[in-house]
């Protein structure tokens, strides 16, 4: 082959790859601005949700819905799911006075029940959360965005409460319901978090592994890794494996989290935490100490930083944190921290875990 022709060939070659770095430099820039014009809508539609102003809400609902069909994955909101809220303005809107009459009603019980949940009062929050899924079915009907949240609610409370059989009836309906559709679904996403949880607090280990693995799979598989609901089911998922001793598995779990590379928000700064410290404690039942010193090590640095972090769960990492120091032979930095976290349990508030369901 002449010189030429190789030369012309490269130089093709490379004007081909300037024009697809071109293109998509200005697919992702494309991406921003709509995403940013597509928040900013939202914006408004929510203010005119908070004003009751529901023709409104639905007129702007009806200019999001294609500009959210547009958003590369993962999206600011769930395609379904914000689907539904359209079905469900348009419900509302059509309402007599006898059906907006009930409707208050609805939004009493609902009120009701969070005001209860907030006091953590969560069996008293239970018939309110009842009557507020029974309106919802009777109102919208029970595959209606208000009967499936209701459920989820319900779901959780008796999760709360350890109702577990009544927990799953739930959240195994609104995935029988959401099935199909699971893809493009963040309620999907929560009554599975909730079932695995009911299937954990009722010590069906296995289950409730195999629940937080098959989510992990969907979020993989639909686009959606680098979202806050990677880091909170990897990390239950690393979490139940550690309970159960299958430390390797949980250090694949964790690891695979960590390596997402998600950007820090106060949102899911605490699930990184979590994160470090399952993969901290996968290589402590691995009995491997470096990778676990350098867990520990990270885990407390990000501790410190996070505002109002739990003092008593910073704690108990420190406390786990001691007999790895140890087992690397660095003695005087474990005797250290055992002063300070002796003087740490001087003043230690009750407090709730960040991590609780």
């Amino acid at each position: 082959m002449e010189v030429k022709t190789i030369g012309l060939k490269i130089l093709t070659l490379v004007l081909l790859m300037a024009f697809v770095e071109v293109a998509v430099a200005e697919e992702e820039m494309s991406q921003v601005e709509l995403r940013e014009s597509f928040l900013q809508l939202h914006s408004r539609y929510e203010r005119a949700g908070s004003n009751s102003d529901y023709k409104k809400q639905l007129e702007l609902a009806i200019e999001l819905h294609p500009m959210l069909k547009e958003i590369n994955k993962p999206r600011p909101i769930s395609l379904y799911d914000f689907t539904l809220g359209i079905d469900h303005l348009e419900q509302i809107i059509a309402f007599n006075e006898s059906q907006l009459n009930l409707n208050e009603m609805l939004t009493q019980y609902y009120d009701n029940a969070i005001r209860e949940t907030g006091r953590e009062n969560n069996e008293l929050a239970i018939p309110y959360a009842q009557k507020f899924m029974e309106l919802s079915d009777q109102l919208y009907g029970n595959t209606s965005h208000s009967s499936i949240y209701a459920r989820i609610y319900l779901a959780h409370l008796y999760s709360l409460t350890k109702h577990i059989q009544e927990g799953l009836v739930h959240a195994i309906k609104v995935k029988q319901v959401l099935q199909d559709h699971r893809n493009e679904s963040q309620l999907f996403i929560d009554a599975s978090l909730i079932e695995m949880n009911l299937y954990f607090h009722n010590g069906e280990f296995e289950k409730a592994i195999k629940q937080g693995i098959e989510l992990v799979t969907l979020l993989e598989e639909s686009g959606r890794k680098k979202t806050d609901d990677y880091y909170n089911i990897q990390g239950s998922v690393a979490g139940q494996l550690n309970a159960v001793k299958r430390h390797q598995e949980a250090r694949v779990h964790a690891g695979k989290a960590l390596n997402t590379k998600l950007p820090f928000s106060r949102s899911n700064e605490p699930l990184y935490v979590r994160l470090l410290l399952q993969y901290g404690q996968a290589n402590v039942g691995l009995e491997d100490y470096e990778k676990a010193n350098q867990a520990y090590d990270e885990c407390l640095k990000m501790i410190a930083a996070i505002p109002n972090f739990s003092p008593s769960e910073r704690l108990s990492t420190m406390e786990e944190y001691v007999p790895v120091l140890r087992k690397l032979g660095r003695n005087q930095e474990a005797e250290q921290m055992e002063e300070k976290i002796k003087r740490m349990r001087f003043d230690l508030p009750l407090q709730k875990s960040r991590f609780a369901d």
